[in-house]
């Protein structure tokens, strides 16, 4: 990404700092308009070299997808050019206005699977972290999974190898902003809200409301928020421990409210999916049914007083004559603690109470 940006040093300083070229950054645009018509002629020949070195590192830095669940062993061929999206979006450092390049240049690589797999870019996309700009970089308005989406949107009710939808993989990797990561994953397709995860049963508003131990990618992710968000690396580790802390916690902080605003959101987009299925209404019994019961109930009444009476009689023999003598001493023995124990506040309420409570009371 050097090509949109150049260094620059600071009077008096030694230190350099990025900024954006402002002639590279329209070069970039217009080749993204341009790409769809397969003719960069107009283009500066500096631009297409830094392109194809681009998709050279792309392909040199590419995951080899271990970290991925549903990635079989046998990845993706890297000398092949439809290839380049899917090696491009398993890398969370790839930046967004690199992806919007590689779909321009070749549209319909959006909806090409990984050989002999179910598995489409959207599907990596939703299984990688999302990527995180740095201060000096043009913050881009869509995500990497906007742009695959957008590309593709058919590509949101289809599952992976292992059943599981790109919402629902994008849920369990961490994406919770609504507008940027989840929504272009609802909006195609509504119905993707109904469709439970095959392996925890649950809804995709539920997936996103369960508890999560964050791992260690998600912690990194938000020291790079942090760190980033400041234009030198040195101004970073300029700040001390405890302000660097606290500038991590802002950002899970941060994470947390995307979490429940994209709960909120998800139940806004359907908010049926919470009302109880009515039961089925049992038929009242017919009279015929009803006679039959009174019958059987009377026949069966004699037995039923025969049967109490005698068990009640039996349980009166067995139990053991007592004198009233022994009952006025062991009422005295039970509860005679009462007489000689004085009653007091934390004795009734079983808890200890300082003087001014005790004093309120």
């Amino acid at each position: 990404m050097n090509y949109l940006f150049e260094k620059k040093t600071d009077g008096g300083s030694l230190l350099q700092r990025r900024e954006p070229n402002e002639e590279h950054t329209r070069v970039f645009q217009q080749a993204v308009e341009l790409a769809p018509r397969g003719d960069w002629s107009s283009l500066p020949p500096d631009f297409e070299r830094w392109f194809n070195k681009m998709r050279f590192w792309i392909k040199y830095c590419c995951p080899n997808g271990s970290h991925l669940p549903s990635v079989s062993s046998n990845f993706l061929p890297t000398n092949n050019e439809r290839f380049t999206l899917h090696m491009a979006v398993l890398n969370p450092d790839t930046p967004t206005a690199v992806v919007e390049l590689i779909l321009a240049v070749s549209r319909g690589s959006a909806s090409t699977p990984i050989p002999d797999t179910p598995i489409l870019p959207l599907h990596l996309a939703a299984q990688t972290s999302p990527y995180v700009p740095r201060a000096y970089e043009n913050q881009h308005e869509a995500s990497v999974i906007a742009l695959v989406a957008q590309a593709h949107s058919s590509a949101v009710s289809e599952t992976a190898d292992n059943g599981k939808l790109p919402l629902h993989l994008a849920i369990e990797t961490g994406h919770a902003n609504w507008k940027k990561d989840l929504e272009p994953l609802v909006s195609p397709d509504p119905s993707v809200l109904r469709r439970r995860d095959p392996s925890m049963k649950l809804y995709p508003f539920q997936l996103l409301a369960l508890h999560r131990d964050y791992t260690k990618d998600d912690r990194m992710r938000f020291q790079y928020i942090a760190r980033n968000a400041y234009d030198n690396e040195e101004d970073w580790n300029d700040l001390s421990a405890r302000e660097q802390t606290r500038a991590v916690y802002t950002q899970y902080c941060e994470y947390q409210l995307h979490r429940l605003t994209s709960i909120f959101e998800l139940l806004r987009a359907d908010a049926s999916i919470l009302e109880t299925p009515k039961a089925e209404e049992t038929p009242p019994p017919s009279p015929e049914e009803t006679t039959e019961v009174i019958q059987r109930d009377e026949e069966k009444a004699p037995e039923l007083e025969v049967q109490q009476t005698s068990s009640v009689l039996e349980e009166q023999q067995s139990l053991p004559v007592q004198s009233h003598e022994e009952d006025e001493t062991e009422t005295s023995t039970d509860f005679g603690y009462l007489a000689n124990t004085p009653l007091s506040l934390d004795v009734v309420l079983g808890e200890d109470l300082d003087e001014t409570e005790t004093s309120k009371l």
